[in-house]
């Protein structure tokens, strides 16, 4: 009697839970991911503005309380002006970014400091209408 040969049946990889996995890490990611413009705890003025390289640009913003904010991080006026003193004064595109209901004056006042200071390019933050 002949024995039959025996086939052997290689083990099955499911890749089913490994792809499950996998979305559910970018479904978080995504959703955990912060945008630096939503915040900005500040109420912009409307108007039209053209596109700016936002990656390149230095956030300076000013709240409503009169406090600043050098890239999201509170400074004084004497730290905001050691840290202009640093960035590159030529190539530098510093964004302003006033809450619309700070008085003129205190932008104003802001405006020329940094001007004053050396910056190449200064621009005003504004809402989209």
């Amino acid at each position: 009697m002949a024995l039959r040969p025996t086939r052997k049946h290689l083990p099955e990889i499911d890749i089913t839970p490994l792809i499950d996995i996998l979305f559910i890490l970018i479904i978080f990611f995504v959703l955990t991911t912060s945008f630096g413009q939503s915040q900005l705890q500040v109420q912009l003025p409307e108007g039209k503005a053209d596109a700016l390289r936002s990656e390149e640009a230095i956030y300076v913003t000013l709240q409503i309380d009169g406090s600043l904010l050098w890239d999201k991080i509170p400074v004084s006026e004497e730290e905001l002006a050691i840290k202009i003193m640093e960035a590159e004064k030529s190539n530098t595109l510093v964004l302003l970014a006033a809450d619309r209901n700070v008085p003129y004056g205190k932008v104003a006042t802001l405006l020329s400091r940094l001007h004053e200071k050396g910056l190449g390019q200064i621009s005003l933050a504004l809402q989209e209408e």
